[in-house]
């Protein structure tokens, strides 16, 4: 009796076990670490992409220059979570850089976008219809960690319109999203303009993306 109901429970277990990775697949996860040809590299004018020092990374080296990558994942409908970690390197620490995900890709006319800064800031913009919006305007946030090349764990859930930011495992921001798709996602970084400028560089480990 004892061997059957000790069975049991390790059949349940299973069965418990299988249910929540059901509910809950990975639709796509990376370290990001080491170099991967499902990720784009290369380089243009303002910008390069690449794997350097442990790290994927995408620079940007004009004033106002805007660089990103896409997951190797054709896109993701919603319920889902992304999630990774990201660090912000400035030539010039007085001045400003940004990263961040890039979700909800159709094309450039329509995507949304959360940036973080070096500064402990965050926001984000949408474009809809090729019209810019910022349905979350930068804010300053002490979820965030500041300083050139600190690394914070940036993580968003979108369901239909809704969208719940979380930063280092602290919910910041609920939002309403103008645009619903079930677009691609990506890593961008984006360079300061005039005054603000200097190099910028977002570098991104441990991406995951998941479906709820």
């Amino acid at each position: 009796m004892k061997q059957r109901f000790v069975t049991l429970i390790i059949i349940l277990t299973i069965i418990i076990s299988c249910k929540k990775s059901e509910e809950n697949p990975i639709v796509y996860q990376s370290t990001l670490s080491a170099s991967d040809p499902s990720w784009y590299t290369g380089s243009g004018v303002g910008y390069s992409i690449g794997f350097s020092q442990g790290k994927y990374e995408i620079s940007t080296t004009s004033s106002g220059s805007f660089a990103y990558a896409f997951a190797p994942v054709s896109s993701i409908s919603y319920p889902y979570s992304i999630s990774v970690d990201a660090s912000i390197q400035l030539t010039d620490t007085s001045k400003l850089g940004y990263c961040g995900f890039i979700f909800n890709f159709v094309d450039i006319n329509d995507y949304t976008a959360l940036m973080i800064t070096s500064g402990g800031r965050f926001g984000i913009f949408e474009f809809a219809n090729g019209s810019y919006s910022m349905p979350v305007p930068i804010t300053q946030t002490n979820a965030l960690k500041q300083g050139s090349g600190v690394v914070n764990t940036i993580q968003l859930t979108q369901n239909s319109n809704s969208v719940e930011i979380r930063i280092n495992d602290t919910v910041i921001n609920n939002f309403t999203l103008a645009l619903v798709s079930n677009g691609r996602v990506g890593l961008f970084a984006q360079s300061a303009t005039d005054r603000s400028f200097t190099n910028t560089i977002g570098g991104f480990n441990n991406l995951v993306m998941k479906k709820l």
